[in-house]
């Protein structure tokens, strides 16, 4: 494989990855909201708290997480466009 190409795998790659890093973090957000809403949702009940707290700081976890991930991916691809793995 010739060296261009083998750099337009590996970006190609990455970007794949970005987008399945995008799908894990769109589904624990997902259930963050839901976590979020029974909690609303019961709010007679003793602790109705925890889920609100639980959801919002898995929410804030993984989206920060999400986001250092794709920055580290992107910033791999534009320095010299090889990743050092």
């Amino acid at each position: 494989m010739t060296p261009p190409q083998s750099i337009l795998l590996r970006k190609i790659w990455l970007w794949a990855l970005i987008i399945a890093c995008g799908l894990v973090a769109a589904c624990f957000g997902f259930i963050s909201i839901v976590s979020v809403w029974i909690g609303v949702r019961h709010n007679q009940q003793i602790g109705f708290w925890v889920p609100i707290l639980s959801g919002l700081l898995s929410f804030a976890i993984v989206s920060w997480l999400f986001i250092w991930v794709k920055k580290y991916i992107l910033r791999q691809i534009k320095e010299e466009d090889l990743v050092n793995l």
